[in-house]
This record gives structure tokens, C-alpha cells and sequence, in this order.
């Protein structure tokens, strides 16, 4: 509007520049008013201060309509960057889909020598609502480090890649034109945005995209993707530089947008005038915000540990307090508005969905189901009925009392809200099975069943019978097909529990619906053997054979159990098992073509392949391509369900079990995913970036999924104790693998001393073409050579070895197929101890008899000692000592078979010395004794008891001792001396 009135003056462009830039200043607020008169709601735009330094700034009133933008750098044929004129804004740039370039664009360079000295960059602009998605970004050397956009008439913006999720819904805009600012700070790396309204951000401060050290070189994009229709609006383009003055206060504000991350406890934890600050009447403002959002967290979504500033149950409870202290009727409208919500959005089961309205149709679907159901919301309720404070004010007194009630008496028992099991059923009686209520559940079951006979997932079925005016069946959106899943967790579960049912009652609509389920198993087999994730028509990652979750393995097992007319599958009629047969042998074969082959050698398998190429394809982004340590357990075993396997069954199953050996982790699990070609495990978060340390991925994934596990512990056990392993290698001679086979000691064996280590090769022919041999015992090398020692010349020496558990490694070197290796685990118990407590004997009475027990393990004794049992906070806590009764010499004599070692907690006067009465002697058969040197591990001084721990350790391997003997000589008076614990130690040999 200006610029035209400037070009009828005759004006040159860069006359008009200066002036516009003038004009701008001067009357940009007038230019709001103006827009607010014509559109209604546009909020007042804060303008920067006198200080500010612009890099960029367009209006497009310089610009004639239908040209393009001349302070602009435009990718596009001509046409589909033009500038407009607007009934609101005067000029506006438009662009709009060129289907000859991959993006149409429009970008902005920044002024340099402004953009080298500052840290906040501020862009401002007016962007037109719109359904279709169009994107704007900053942008430096070909990366976009900012990217926000418009879509279904909201604003999002992309975060960082360490956040939770890298896409953020920001907040709804108003139709027609809306003024968007972004105060991106380099020094913190985030950025905070501002819709309409220029005091109040729109949410917390948010990780850049991509990090970015200068502004030096950076540049304003506006784009489309040419497979977007629609135009798209932009004016009133300002870019400036943060004045120094005003940096301080930018990141103050930046902070106040930080989410606060509160449990519905929590807030009952603030102190009252903490509801007083500026944080909790920043915090009220965003929520009254939000309150305005297409959806509401209920509680909190799959996917995330948490949601800013709490959960719809929190941020009431948040609106409550402080209404109760400042009285704003903003806050009790926003209260009113989100209660109501709150009550709308409750299931027909009667509890909540996570997301409104989101997942309004989603009851019973668990992903979906609020937790909230059983906590917070029905305390936020009670409270609002019992007018507990904050709820005592008027903030809830236009919500009938009965609404309310109705809200809490609807919620379900916690434990009827859980996934569907045949498991949970199996074992019930028979009686049960022919119960209205096992009827019941079945017929819930048929009621979920889809048209073409599956079911999608195990959701809480047994609660109540599908409603198509309340609720849908599948994740699917309306109008899109909706599909089934084939395994355990979708279809093969009540299909179990209808056969069962038909089992006990005869009811054909049970049968007919089980059939209705094995005609769509069947149709879901890909011609290749395998069964996709989801059916029919299974689009995009849900397309690919899925083993995940055992899913393929589960539907294996299933067909297995009918073919054998395991019970309850005796109706299954011989053309259905001809079908079976014929489907199982297909998946046996996808199996064997899937199987990962690296350097030639076959490994194990993944999460899904593809269908028709067989090769490991990802899944969700935080699954990769990959071979799998958990779902090849689950083939595997299928593998072995085979009856008479062939040739290349027994193979597949070998080198599975190998790989399994193979990439065991030094704890003793397995990864979920290893790296194909290294065997590395790997990591992955919701950025879809492959790392090598669990630590390096987003918090939300670390926790929320299986990385680890001991999925193949019981399967390898089981192959080794039962000897299948050894039989696989002995039907294998041609498997390219030297194995050996360990005669003494055994897998697992308990073991002390010197032990002869027996081993020999399983298929001695392959002796010949081995180039080395190396025997180890936890990484402690015991022999090396080009051939294993003969039977009976190795020994395992493990008397000084720990007792536990320890690995004896097998390294084996052939000339043409590498490297092997061969653990055997076996348990070391060297070791006994006795630990002699000095309690006194006790005597207790048994029906009228009288026992005495007599703790001291003593093989023999004198006759002077007693027992002292008071003032044990003089001998440090210790209740029991033994002491002398006379002042004469005593003894003690244990025996100690192998003796090893003996420590003795002494109690001593002070400035007693123990070397004047305390002997240790030791003997081999009690009656020669030889007296041996003891040292003082440690003195504690008390106030009038000394603390001494002495110990006698045995150095002479060549001598056996098996008796040991503590003396006090006369040398030590009864009151100078007393006995506390005595540990001894010897050899099990």
C-alpha cells in the first residue's frame, strides 16, 4: 500500500528503500491496527527497539504485483514466485507448487557485517494459514539448522535430535494471516516462538535442528515441495540482530519458557508462594495457551516419558491454584474449558484416551489408554467434589455434582483394562469353558473380528463387544482399509480361545469364526512362504515378512499345533491340514533363503526381510536393518519343530547356533540388534542414527525398548546339556567347523584342585589341517601348540584360582575356514570356611526333653573356658567372646582339612602384648604339631579394649595341615585376653 503510494511520488528504488524503512518505523504500529480492524484477532506485533539492527527486512511494497520479489533469490520457473497484492497487508510474496523442480523456493540472504557481531537472531513475519504443509527455514552452507512450518492450519517446528521427538506441534493458528516470531539464541542453541501474541511464547525453548555457530552467512528460506498443491503467503518479512542491551532479557524470557515437568503430585508440593512468582503465572499462561490446542494430553503419549508442563489432570489442578490466588477469570475459563474436555473425552469403557481427540475413538486400543484413569484423574475429580483446596474457590461451581460422580463410578478395575490372552484363559476348567462368560468373551471376540477375518492387535476385547458408533477397530483412518494383523498379538489369540470354546460348547458361530480367521491366516502367506505385519494390502515398512516379535514364529507354531491335531484343533477337517501343510512347508523354505549370509557364512536372521529379494529390511526408525538376537532364538526353534529335517534344515540350524555363540556379550546376554558384516551391537534412536554406545541415543529409547536380553541362554543351554549340538556336528562332517568335544570335566561340572582337561576333535579328520591350538582358563593362557595335548597330559590347576564361575576357552586355527573357539563353563569350589561365632551352648525343651546345643566346632578342647555376653559397646559391638576361667594354660583344636588360612579377632587390655601368650600350631594327623609364625593384620583402640585381627597364613604348598590349635600359654591372665570371630579356611582337594 505504502510502496504504491511511493511510486506514483516518482520515486527511485533506492529512495523508496530508505523511506519504507522510515515509514516502517514510525507507523509499523498503525500498520497492526489496521490489521487487527480488518482481520479481527491479528495480535499486536511488539516492535523492536530503537537499538535494533536489521539484516533483512520486506514488506514487498517495493515490488510489482505479479513479478517477482527483487530482494529475493528465486528457484522456480517464472510464475510460481510472485508477488501479490492483499486486502490486509498491502503486498505479500506467493508461491506456489512448480512440478518441474524438486522444492520452489524463495531465499533471503542476511545483511554480514551485522550478522558477525550477534548472538540472538530475531525473524519476524506474517505467514497465511493453510491445510497443505509449507516450509520455512534458516539455513547456512546448505543445512537448514531452523525449520518450522504451517500445516493443518498449525505451526510446528523441527527440534534437535537429542529431544524426545524431532517434530513439535507449536500451536493452532487463526484463519487468514498470522504474525510468526522466532528468537533463536546461538550461545544456548535454542529457540523460542511467538504466534500473534508478542509477549507470551508459545511453548518451551527448543533445541535447534541443527547446530549453528554464526550467523555469518545465513540465509531465510521459504519453500514448497512441488508434490504439495496449494499457494502459500508470506509478508512483513523482518530479520534484525538482538541489541546487546537486550540480550540479557530475550534469555531471561527464554528460560521462563522452559518447560516445567510436573506429576500431578508435585503441584501439591509447591509452597504457597511459590503460586505467587513469575514462574507459575508464566507456567498458567502457557497452559491457557494450550487450552486452545486441537488436542489435549490427557496423559502422557506412547513414545514419550513425559509431556511439558504436565498432563490435562496437572495443568487443571496448576489453573486451580493460581485462580485461588490472583482471581483472573482467564484461568477459570481455561479451567472450565479443559475439565469439560476432560469429561467429553472419557471412553465408553470409562477411562480416558491419551490424546483428545486424537484417540477419542480408541477405547480399549491400550497404546492409547490413559494410566491417568486410575490415578490422577480420579484424585483431580474427588478433589473438585470435595472442594479440597485449590478447588474451594468458585472455579468448579458451574460443574454439576452428578456429572462429576457418574465420571468416577464409570472407571474400570485397573486389571480388566490389560491386552488380550488365550494364555490367561488356557488353564481354566472345563466348567468355565461352557460359562456364560467365556460365551461372552467369544462373542466379544467375533464382534472385533474385521470383515475379512482377522483381528488387529490384542487389544482388551474380553471387556466389552466392539461399537462401531464408539469406538474402531483398527488404527486405520477413516475411509482406509482396515487391516489385521496375522501373528500372536493380532489373530492367532482368539482364534486359540474360539477353538477352545467350540471345543466345549459345539456353538457353530464360534467354529465359523475361527475359519472365518484361518481363511485370512492362509490369504496373508506371500507366495515366498512369509506373512507380513499387517493384511490386507500392507503398505510400506508393514509390507515385509515380519519376525519381529516372534510374530512369524508364533503363526509357524500355530499351524504346527493344528497339523498334529494338538487338542483343542481335532475338528480341523484334511482339506484345511492339506492347506496348512502346504503353507507351513513354504515358510520353512522363506526361512532357509532368509537366512543372513556374511562372508559366505549363513549367521541368523532379522526383523523383517523382504518378501520377494529375502534381504533384511528396517522396520520403525529405530529399527535397522539388522541381524536380530532376539527373533533368530525364535526361528531356530521352529527350525528344530521340523520333522526328519533335510540337510539344509540341520545346516541352517547349526550356523544359527553358532552365530548365537559367537556374538554372546561378556555379560552373558545378547544385543537385540548386531551390525551386519561386524557383528557389532547397535543402537538407534527416533532420529534414526545408527550408534554403537546405548548411551548415546535419546533417553525415551534407552528406556523404552528391549535392547539387551538373554533370549538365546535357555536355547543354548538346552543344545549343549542335552547333546543335540554334538549330534547337528556329527550329522555335519562336511559343516565348515572344528569342534571338539570335552569329556572331563564336563559342561557346568563342579570342579576344585588339579582337574586332567580330556578333550578330542569331533571329526578327527580335520587334525590334519590345523595350524593352531591355544587352551586358556579365563584369559590365562595353558598351552599352545599345532595339535590339542594328548588325553590325560593337560591339567587345570585351580587351586589358586577364585572360586565361581570361570571359562576354559578353545582356540582352534584351520588352514582354509579361520578361526574357531570353544568355551566350556565349569564352577569352582576350592574353598571351605568355617566362621566360628563364640555363642554360648543353649538348652531347649522338646516335649518334656532337654537339648543342649553346643556351638563351638571345636575337635577338641580344654576344660578352662567360659563365656562373656555384656557390655559388648566395649568390645565393639561384639556380644559373644570366648575367654579363659582360670589363669592357666587352654586350648583350642579345630580340624581343618587342607588348611589354608585363619584369622582371629582378639580383644586385648592395652599394652598387653599377644606374642607373650598366643600360639597357632598346626598338624597333619593331631598329633605332631608344629608351631607357626602369625602376623597383626590390624589394632582398634577403645577405650579399654584393644581390637587385634591376626592371621596365620600357610605358604608351605608341600605340607598339609588338618589341624589347627590356638593356645593361651600362663603368659596372658583371663582378664587380659578375650576370643572373638575365628574364620578359617581350606582347599576341598
Amino acid at each position: 500500500m505504502y510502496g504504491e503510494i511511493l511510486c506514483m511520488l516518482n520515486m527511485s528504488p533506492q529512495e523508496r528503500s530508505v523511506i519504507m524503512l522510515i515509514i516502517h518505523k514510525v507507523i509499523v504500529s498503525v500498520s497492526v491496527v489496521l490489521l487487527i480492524g480488518l482481520q479481527g484477532c491479528l495480535a499486536h506485533a511488539e516492535e523492536p527497539g530503537a537499538s535494533v539492527e536489521y539484516l533483512f527486512v520486506d514488506d514487498f511494497s517495493e515490488d510489482v504485483p505479479r513479478a517477482t520479489p527483487a530482494k529475493w533469490k528465486v528457484y522456480a520457473s517464472a510464475g510460481y514466485v510472485t508477488v501479490v497484492s492483499d486486502a490486509t497487508t498491502g503486498r505479500a510474496m506467493r508461491i506456489t507448487s512448480d512440478p518441474s523442480r524438486q522444492n520452489t523456493s524463495a531465499s533471503a540472504a542476511f545483511a554480514e557485517p551485522l550478522a558477525r557481531e550477534t548472538r540472538i537472531l530475531v525473524v519476524e513475519h506474517l505467514v497465511h494459514s493453510s491445510q497443505e504443509k509449507n516450509n520455512m527455514y534458516v539455513s547456512k552452507d546448505g543445512s537448514h539448522r531452523l525449520h518450522w512450518w504451517v500445516s493443518a492450519n498449525h505451526l510446528y517446528f523441527n527440534r534437535g535430535v537429542g529431544d524426545q521427538r524431532t517434530s513439535v506441534r507449536l500451536a493452532p493458528l487463526q484463519e487468514g494471516w498470522n504474525r510468526i516470531r522466532l528468537v533463536a539464541d546461538i550461545d544456548t542453541q535454542t529457540v523460542v516462538f511467538y504466534v500473534n501474541d508478542m509477549n507470551n511464547p508459545v511453548g518451551e525453548a527448543m533445541r535447534f535442528g541443527r547446530e549453528i555457530d554464526s550467523w555469518v552467512g545465513a540465509e531465510l528460506i521459504f519453500s514448497q515441495s512441488r508434490s504439495v498443491n496449494g499457494e502459500f503467503r508470506y509478508a512483513d518479512v523482518q530479520v534484525w540482530a538482538a541489541a546487546a542491551d537486550e540480550e540479557e532479557e530475550l534469555r531471561q524470557r527464554a528460560e521462563q519458557a522452559e518447560p516445567i515437568w510436573l506429576e500431578y503430585d508435585d503441584v501439591a508440593r509447591k509452597p504457597k508462594e511459590w503460586w505467587q512468582s513469575q514462574e507459575a503465572i508464566f507456567l498458567a499462561e502457557r497452559i491457557v495457551h494450550r487450552m486452545d490446542d486441537v488436542d489435549v494430553f490427557i496423559d502422557v503419549p506412547i513414545g514419550s516419558l513425559t509431556v511439558p508442563d504436565g498432563i490435562l489432570p496437572t495443568q487443571l489442578n496448576i489453573l486451580a491454584h493460581v485462580y485461588a490466588e490472583f482471581g483472573a477469570p482467564k484461568y477459570k475459563e481455561a479451567f472450565h474449558k479443559g475439565l469439560g474436555l476432560l469429561l467429553e473425552a472419557q471412553y465408553q469403557s470409562g477411562g480416558w484416551p491419551t490424546v483428545y481427540p486424537r484417540y477419542k475413538n480408541r477405547d480399549l486400543h491400550l497404546d492409547m489408554y490413559a494410566q491417568a484413569t486410575w490415578n490422577a484423574i480420579p484424585a483431580l475429580l474427588n478433589a473438585v467434589l470435595t472442594r479440597q483446596p485449590p478447588f474451594d474457590t468458585d472455579i468448579a461451581s458451574e460443574f454439576d455434582h452428578s456429572t462429576l460422580e457418574s465420571a468416577l463410578a464409570r472407571i474400570p478395575p485397573k486389571e480388566s483394562i490389560k491386552r488380550f490372552s488365550y494364555a490367561d484363559y488356557a488353564l481354566r476348567s472345563p466348567e468355565w469353558w461352557e460359562s456364560q462368560e467365556a460365551e461372552y468373551i467369544g462373542d466379544n471376540l467375533l464382534s472385533w473380528q474385521l470383515p475379512h477375518g482377522g483381528w488387529f492387535r490384542d487389544e482388551a476385547w474380553a471387556v466389552l463387544p466392539f461399537s462401531p458408533e464408539n469406538m474402531t477397530r483398527t488404527g486405520a483412518a477413516p475411509g482406509e482399509i482396515e487391516r489385521g494383523r496375522p501373528g500372536r498379538n493380532g489373530t492367532i489369540n482368539p482364534m486359540r480361545f474360539l477353538a477352545r470354546l467350540y471345543e466345549a460348547t459345539g456353538q457353530e458361530r464360534f467354529l465359523e469364526g475361527f475359519y472365518r480367521g484361518l481363511d485370512y491366516l492362509l490369504a496373508a502367506q506371500y507366495p515366498s512362504g512369509g506373512w507380513p505385519n499387517d493384511y490386507p494390502d500392507p503398505r510400506g515398512n508393514a509390507a515385509y515378512v515380519t519376525f519381529n516379535d516372534n510374530a512369524m514364529a508364533d503363526i509357524m507354531q500355530f499351524i504346527l499345533d493344528m497339523l498334529r491335531g494338538k487338542p483343542p484343533f481335532g475338528f480341523i477337517t484334511d482339506e484345511y491340514k492339506k492347506r496348512l501343510k502346504e503353507s507351513y512347508t513354504k515358510a520353512i523354505d522363506f526361512i532357509l533363503k532368509a537366512q543372513i549370509v556374511v562372508d559366505g557364512r549363513p549367521t541368523a536372521w532379522g526383523q523383517q526381510h523382504d518378501p520377494v529379494s529375502y534381504e533384511p529390511r528396517p522396520y520403525r526408525v529405530f529399527e535397522p536393518a539388522a541381524i536380530s538376537g532376539a527373533e533368530s532364538v525364535g526361528i531356530i526353534r521352529i527350525l528344530q519343530s521340523v520333522e526328519d529335517p533335510p540337510q539344509e534344515v540341520l545346516q541352517a540350524i547349526l550356523f544359527a547356533l553358532e552365530w548365537l555363540e559367537e556374538v554372546r556379550l561378556p555379560d552373558g546376554r545378547w544385543a537385540r540388534f548386531y551390525e551386519i558384516g561386524t557383528n557389532r551391537p547397535i543402537f538407534v534412536g527416533r532420529d534414526g542414527i545408527i550408534r554403537y554406545d546405548i548411551s548415546e541415543i535419546d533417553l525415551e529409547r534407552q528406556l523404552g525398548y528391549a535392547w539387551y536380553g538373554t533370549w538365546g541362554e535357555s536355547l543354548l543351554t538346552e543344545v549343549r546339556q542335552s547333546g543335540y549340538l554334538d549330534r547337528l556336528y556329527e550329522r555335519l562332517p562336511e559343516h565348515p567347523t572344528v569342534r571338539v568335544r570335552f569329556h572331563t570335566p564336563r559342561e557346568g561340572a563342579k570342579v576344585a584342585g588339579i582337574v586332567p582337561l580330556k578333550i578330542s576333535l569331533l571329526h578327527p579328520v580335520h587334525e590334519a589341517s590345523l595350524t593352531e591350538v591355544a587352551i586358556s582358563v579365563d584369559g590365562i593362557r595353558l598351552y599352545e601348540g599345532t595339535r590339542l595335548p594328548p588325553q590325560g597330559e593337560l591339567e587345570l590347576d585351580l587351586r589358586r584360582v577364585a572360586d565361581g564361575s570361570h571359562t576354559v576357552l578353545v582356540e582352534l586355527t584351520h588352514k582354509e575356514w579361520g578361526s574357531f573357539s570353544q568355551a566350556l563353563g565349569i564352577s569352582v569350589n576350592n574353598l571351605w570356611t568355617l566362621v566360628q561365632n563364640m555363642h554360648p551352648p543353649t538348652t531347649h525343651n522338646w516335649f518334656g526333653f532337654s537339648e543342649t546345643f553346643d556351638f563351638l566346632e571345636t575337635a577338641d578342647r580344654s576344660d578352662g573356658w567360659t563365656y562373656e555376653t555384656d557390655q559388648a559397646e566395649q568390645f565393639f559391638g561384639d556380644r559373644d567372646r570366648l575367654v579363659k576361667a582360670t589363669d592357666s594354660s587352654e586350648y583350642l583344636v579345630w580340624e581343618t582339612p587342607h588348611l589354608k588360612d585363619v584369622t582371629i579377632t582378639l580383644y586385648t587390655q592395652p599394652d598387653v602384648a599377644i606374642e607373650e601368650g598366643l600360639v597357632l600350631e598346626v598338624s597333619a594327623d593331631g598329633n605332631e604339631w608344629q608351631s607357626l609364625p602369625y602376623v597383626t593384620l590390624s589394632v582398634e583402640a577403645g577405650s579399654k579394649w584393644n581390637s587385634l585381627v591376626v592371621q596365620l597364613p600357610i605358604k608351605n604348598d608341600a605340607d598339609v595341615w588338618n589341624y589347627l590349635r590356638l593356645t593361651l600359654t600362663e603368659g596372658l591372665a583371663k582378664d587380659q585376653i578375650q576370643i572373638g570371630r575365628v574364620v578359617i579356611t581350606g582347599y576341598n582337594h
